[in-house]
């Protein structure tokens, strides 16, 4: 009788507690806190979805649980559904895969909506991961992978990346197709000092007929993305609204390759690969972007400018791009066409582009070429122009070969290795010879080998020295006869090794490329290249762990704590520490840059600083991100503090240790569990982490 009592005022204190609590801090919240998990084979969208055993079953069900600033990992499967994004619920959308993960649109519809219209605070979203299939229904006319659009009252971070995009093709003509993304009018957000871009395009194969569409907005960068069959693989109109106030352009797209767009989508139109218009009021700011270092193969209509606005356009600059085998490189049309800056590009021939008639007739000769077959056109062989480009293409001097780095802007850590490749498109050429310049008091030369370009081929390697701040190679075929044709070739690779914190030019110098008669064909070099090296220091802060005290505030302990710094350059580093018993904690040997900083610790919330909050780490310096204190409650470790918790703490209530039976009750860690950790668990009743730090 005694023990079935005791068992009943157990059960009673449980209940009492719990429902304390419900009168005191409301209803039990909605799922949040993230993050949540979404699995199409084994989720059920009745789970609270915070684990992969729990999942949701669709995406829908994860973002109505969501709060901003949740991440929502999608696995492996088929979803075919619509979302909307809500403007001030920034989220994070990862699939398990563009190969394992598929998303399949709506009729007509949006994988993913979101109109940003109205808001004017600031937004984040990041998408990757997916093949959207964005027209499944050979019926529709039409369907749209990812719309993010519209801000244009508020700041726009976003990031899509390593995604697929695909339609049926089998049923898509010029009135049924579908776009890859749909990223209008997100124009408010402008670069950072550093030159930095809000908008993130990379990574992505696009196979859709429509491309994506970016229409007046400003400052994106699209990068190492595929468009292939893509007619509009970029749309980029300019006049709506184009009037005072608004700022347009500042965008840099590079790294890309554009192939098979198609001018047949739309007969009696053009479909370029790239197509920027203007057609608006010319009220507006218009901002210069950059086209470079792109590949153009096989397109009808590489890139088109159409200019129908009466103002003064901006300089754009077309560089260090590579067109092969397009049926027109660049065109610029418009009752007030104004010549675009397409100097240093690889035009598919050593003998430059023709104009719209297949010959050199229409276009001026280039005067101070490379040499006096590139400047009197009319000599060329037959046949052997390139591609083809309009009135208005300012395509001279021209690029008979082009030499560039990979990565053009790299880093390395102090005394580790790193290689940079050098590469060149070029045509009918037998020998190649370059020095690259370097600050030899932060980096030191280990080597320069020969490229995969020479593979195959009898190679005569007269020169692949370095040190002193030079590197010097030369290499030439000991075949007769023989020349070669390459495209974004590997010429040679150099090893550095990081020897002084700073950031060091690569530049070229003495270049020659030689075909077989010894004559030299004309160099485009990329410039502006570096090479950093990072450096050092240290992480360190303080956490207090709440109700860790004794009577009279003495400390007891804050020690344990888990501490993950997470971020520097390229974001792939990861550090981990943990706090003593004064609750401060010192991580040392980090590489320099910015760091998300998170602190764990049972029962107790998580905190971070991430985003806007932080932490920048100069090499040789310490940075403090200063003290944070977590809250205790999360009793069973699911980032919120609810009855769960409650259902943990209530049966233990008045228990001592040895006698406490799960610890998770003693939140404050004082070997028992009394009114002490019940007070710490009602005033956080509700809350969810991460805390803001």
């Amino acid at each position: 009788m005694r023990t079935n009592v005791k068992k009943f005022r157990l059960a009673l204190t449980t209940l009492t507690l719990v429902a304390l609590m419900l009168s005191v801090f409301g209803a039990v919240p909605t799922w949040a806190g993230g993050p949540w998990y979404v699995d199409a084979n084994t989720g059920n969208d009745g789970n609270d979805c915070l684990s992969t055993t729990s999942a949701c079953k669709t995406i829908g069900a994860a973002i109505g649980n969501a709060s901003n600033g949740d991440t929502i990992n999608v696995a492996a499967g088929t979803y075919a559904e619509g979302v909307t994004l809500t403007p001030g619920t920034d989220l994070t959308i990862t699939g398990a895969g563009r190969d394992v993960a598929t998303w399949i649109c709506p009729s007509d519809g949006y994988c993913i909506d979101g109109s940003m219209s109205g808001y004017t605070g600031s937004m984040s979203y990041e998408i990757s991961g997916f093949t959207f299939n964005c027209r499944s229904d050979p019926a529709a006319g039409h369907g749209t992978g990812i719309g993010v659009r519209k801000a244009r009252d508020g700041s726009l971070d976003l990031s899509i990346h390593d995604n697929r995009f695909v339609e049926n093709l089998a049923s898509a003509d010029s009135t049924h197709w579908a776009t890859s993304m749909l990223l209008c009018h997100n124009r408010v957000a402008a670069r950072d000092g550093s030159g930095n871009a809000p908008v993130h395009i990379y990574n992505n194969i696009d196979e859709t007929l429509g491309g994506m569409t970016m229409s007046n907005s400003q400052a994106y960068d699209i990068y190492n993305n595929v468009f292939d069959g893509c007619s509009d693989a970029i749309y980029n109109g300019h006049g709506c609204p184009d009037t005072a106030g608004n700022t347009f352009g500042d965008h840099h797209i590079y790294g890309n390759t554009f192939m098979n767009a198609s001018d047949a989508v739309h007969p009696g139109g053009l479909t370029p690969a790239i197509d920027w218009q203007y057609y608006g009021a010319g009220d507006g700011t218009h901002l210069p972007s950059i086209i470079e270092d792109n590949l153009f193969q096989d397109n009808d209509t590489a890139i088109r400018f159409v200019m129908d606005t009466d103002m003064t356009y901006p300089a754009h600059q077309v560089r260090f791009n590579n067109f092969t085998n397009n049926g027109f490189a660049i065109r610029v049309d418009g009752a007030y066409s104004s010549t675009v800056n397409a100097e240093n590009n690889w035009w598919g021939s050593v003998y430059g582009p023709q104009d719209d008639t297949g010959s050199t007739e229409g276009l001026a000769p280039c005067e101070g070429g490379w040499n006096c077959d590139t400047c009197d056109k009319n000599t060329e062989p037959a046949g052997q122009l390139g591609d083809k480009v309009s009135e208005n293409v300012d395509y001279c001097p021209w690029s008979l070969a082009t030499l560039w780095l990979n990565p053009c802007g790299g880093w390395v850590e102090n005394g580790e290795n790193v290689t940079v490749d050098v590469m060149m498109t070029s045509s009918g050429f037998n020998g190649v010879e370059f020095d690259l310049e370097y600050d030899d008091s932060l980096l030191t030369f280990v080597s320069v080998v020969k490229g995969s370009m020479w593979d195959g081929y009898d190679t005569n390697v007269m020169q692949a020295t370095g040190g002193g701040g030079t590197i010097e190679f030369a290499a030439f075929l000991q075949e007769a006869d023989t020349t070669l044709d390459v495209t974004q070739a590997q010429v040679a690779t150099i090893t550095f090794t990081g020897l002084a914190d700073g950031e060091s030019d690569l530049t070229f110098a003495n270049t020659i490329v030689s075909n077989p008669d010894g004559e030299e064909l004309g160099v485009s070099l990329e410039t502006g290249c570096t090479l950093t090296v990072h450096g050092h220091g240290s992480v360190e802060g303080d956490v207090e762990l709440q109700g860790r005290f004794v009577a009279g505030g003495s400390l007891v302990h804050h020690a344990g704590a888990s501490v993950k710094i997470t971020g520097g350059p390229g974001g792939g580093f990861e550090y981990n520490g943990s706090t003593d018993a004064s609750g401060h904690w010192e991580i040392t040997d980090v590489i320099e840059g910015d760091y998300d900083v998170e602190v764990e610790m049972g029962r107790y919330l998580n905190a971070e600083r991430s985003a806007s909050g932080q932490v920048t780490l100069s090499a040789g310096g310490s940075v403090d991100a200063d003290f944070v204190k977590l809250l205790g409650g999360d009793c069973d470790g699911n980032a919120r503090v609810g009855s769960l918790d409650a259902a943990i703490v209530g049966p233990e209530f008045g228990n001592s240790d040895p006698g406490i039976g799960d610890m998770r009750a003693d939140i404050n860690d004082d070997y028992k569990v009394n009114i002490l950790d019940c007070a710490i668990l009602g005033g956080n009743y509700g809350k969810v982490g991460p805390l803001a730090w």
